[in-house]
């Protein structure tokens, strides 16, 4: 019972915060206790739900985000325009974001992704993710130039459905 009540104060800190502390404190509070944090479904969807706080300024809930790993900003970087944003995660890492190790923000912060359903694989979920960015950030439609790149990321979609082990259950996921 000490175990539980520690964990709902811990849940309550968390979410009387800014968006801005809570990644920092949820990997404090992980640290310290580690799965214990996710004692029960109710602990773990609260988590989730957390607001957090993304590079492009937005703030998002916890499960509709991605970690910031390189290839991933680098897939983005090669479909989207400047003013379209994703929900990468702010981390906190200054300039490092950028230049930090794929393994090393794994090592750091994959418990996110592990426990609390934060995304980081570059698959087709991903890339249908940067479709629907790109859809919200352009609400009267895309310039000639702009579709010509979007037909490479359909082309992408496509290169992945046809690799996947299961491709005809992928592509169901696509229409």
């Amino acid at each position: 019972m000490k175990l539980y009540v520690s964990l709902e104060s811990n849940l309550e800190m968390l979410q009387q915060q800014t968006p801005d502390n809570v990644l920092q404190l949820l990997e404090g509070v992980w640290h310290s206790h580690g799965p214990a944090l996710i004692g029960t479904p109710a602990v773990r969807d609260a988590i989730q739900q957390l607001p957090v706080p993304c590079l492009s300024g937005g703030v998002y809930a916890l499960c509709d985000t991605y970690l910031p790993l390189p290839s991933l900003r680098r897939q983005c970087a090669r479909f989207m325009a400047s003013h379209e944003s994703f929900p990468f995660l702010d981390l906190d890492l200054g300039s490092s974001t950028t230049t930090s190790g794929e393994e090393e923000m794994l090592r750091d912060w994959g418990f996110l992704c592990a426990e609390f359903g934060v995304s980081r694989d570059n698959d087709v979920g991903f890339l249908l993710e940067v479709v629907s960015y790109i859809k919200d950030a352009n609400p009267d439609g895309l310039s000639l130039g702009r579709c010509q790149n979007l037909a490479r990321l359909y082309v992408e979609i496509e290169t992945k459905c046809s690799a996947s082990p299961d491709s005809a259950n992928v592509r169901d996921v696509v229409r």
